[in-house]
């Protein structure tokens, strides 16, 4: 009879041992399981912060890169001279004219000629002459357009009488100019 209990017993506490072994594997399985998910779960969180800090660093990149844009952006206004048809351009801005030239018209609408100026370029507080046919000035107007060195084309548009003008600047007129010198040659007779 001892040898049928322990036959008996044995199997049924193996079993009694399995269940067990199994139920401490489950649980450490289902622990693991969830420590992942965690681990998962932060570094989900710690890519989302980092991709906020890349935003972050771009859009101070551009805050500068805009702000050094600006700080060089040449700005030139116009003044009539003590003559009828006689103009100069001051360049108020901090940073250079480039490539400057001017034509009869109003900014947006279509031209017909490029003028060049004896001079192409204006440092800050540098100062272009100009000389101009009075009449065509009051009946259409004139567009001064220059580059700076950020490579932004800007413009200054007169509109008005000689005697008062009114002085508009357009801050970056870069597609429009390509548009339009992409079909006028220049004029250099006129300046």
């Amino acid at each position: 009879m001892t040898t049928s209990v322990v036959v008996f017993w044995v199997p049924n506490l193996l079993s009694v041992a399995t269940i067990i072994v199994l139920s401490f594997t489950w649980w450490a399985v289902r622990k693991q399981a969830r420590a992942a998910d965690q681990l998962t779960e932060a570094t989900k969180k710690q890519i989302q912060a980092n991709e906020a800090s890349a935003q972050a660093a771009r859009e101070q990149v551009e805050v500068a890169r805009r702000q050094i844009a600006e700080s060089l952006r040449p700005i030139l206004t116009f003044s009539t001279g003590l003559l009828a048809g006689e103009g100069k351009f001051k360049n108020e801005g901090g940073g250079a004219a480039l490539d400057v030239w001017w034509t009869y018209g109003r900014w947006g609408e279509r031209i017909s000629e490029r003028l060049e100026l004896g001079q192409r370029f204006a440092p800050p507080s540098g100062e272009l002459r100009l000389d101009f046919d009075k009449r065509k000035m009051e009946a259409k107007g004139l567009i001064l357009v220059y580059r700076s060195l950020a490579g932004i084309t800007s413009a200054t548009q007169v509109t008005g009488s000689w005697a008062k003008p009114q002085s508009d600047y357009f801050p970056d007129v870069t597609e429009w100019e390509q548009k339009v010198t992409a079909r006028l040659l220049p004029n250099p007779k006129e300046s």
